[in-house]
């Protein structure tokens, strides 16, 4: 059985919201490179932005190598630009 636990309709909104805006700065992101970047690497370049920490960012990236979804090349592309966005 599932676990279920009461929210509220203000929690679920907010949710909802929070995904919505992730997708879309996701979408403002991917517009940047000529490759198609996996999607749970979007949203982990979305939610470490402004954080010191980018570690998971980049084992996210590597494993998306590992898995064949980017190449070596678009990794140092995507890594590259993860450490030069707010500078």
């Amino acid at each position: 059985m599932i676990n279920s636990e009461n929210y509220s309709t203000k929690d679920l909104n907010d949710a909802l919201t929070e995904m919505i805006f992730i997708k879309a700065q996701g979408r403002e992101i991917q517009k940047k490179f000529e490759f198609v970047i996996p999607d749970y690497v979007l949203d982990e370049i979305v939610l470490a932005r402004n954080k010191l920490n980018k570690l998971n960012l980049q084992l996210m990236i590597n494993m998306a190598v590992l898995n064949n979804r980017l190449t070596n090349e678009q990794a140092k592309e995507l890594k590259k630009y993860i450490y030069n966005e707010n500078k």
